[in-house]
């Protein structure tokens, strides 16, 4: 079968994308971790810009990597940022999706 993540991320992106009239975008992929599901977004190529966020530096290292195997940066719209989900880094209205896919168990609230 299709691996978990890629089946998962494969979802999230016709939910984020069905119904739109064009390509584009911005989506969030919070709490990244090691990068995989921002890489697949920024690999399909349905939005021009990809952030993928951590505030594990271990993680996001990984993540970087990850992307640089793939040949995956900013040139290609994939961002990775270390940064608080608490206190994003964004001005209001700049990300159109947002996924999260991981994380939910290290946030202290989650709500």
């Amino acid at each position: 079968g299709i691996d978990p993540p890629v089946r998962d991320v494969g979802h999230g992106n016709d939910f984020f994308t069905r119904g739109r009239e064009t390509e584009g975008g911005v989506v969030l992929d919070l709490g990244c971790g090691s990068g995989i599901a921002s890489n697949l977004f920024a690999k399909g190529r349905s939005f021009s810009v990809v952030f993928g966020l951590d505030n594990n530096r271990t993680a996001l290292f990984q993540a970087r990597e990850s992307a640089e195997m793939d040949s995956l940066g900013p040139e290609q719209g994939l961002y990775l940022i270390r940064a608080d989900a608490y206190e994003l880094p964004f001005r209001d209205y700049l990300v159109d999706n947002v996924w999260w896919g991981f994380g939910w168990e290290d946030m202290d609230r989650p709500e």
